[in-house]
């Protein structure tokens, strides 16, 4: 599982695309603008199937906590 912040980014958006095409990969697409995060998803390869949007600022870290835990009941460990 990876989780990738400033995923909608130039870098961080052909990171989340080649990790999200690994068989059996699980990507967190993780940034600020949820429609830029969408959008992205939705381009990645199997339409994204294998990822989850966390919509969180890296600088708060309530926000980076509660997203930790969110993901862990989203996939479940």
């Amino acid at each position: 599982m990876y989780v990738v912040f400033g995923a909608s980014g130039g870098i961080g958006a052909e990171l989340c695309s080649r990790l999200a095409a690994q068989p059996g990969a699980q990507v967190v697409l993780a940034g600020r603008d949820e429609s830029k995060l969408a959008a992205l998803q939705g381009r990645l390869p199997g339409g994204g199937a294998n990822t989850l949007v966390a919509v969180a600022d890296v600088t708060d870290s309530a926000q980076v906590g509660a997203g930790e835990t969110w993901i862990g009941v989203e996939w479940g460990w």
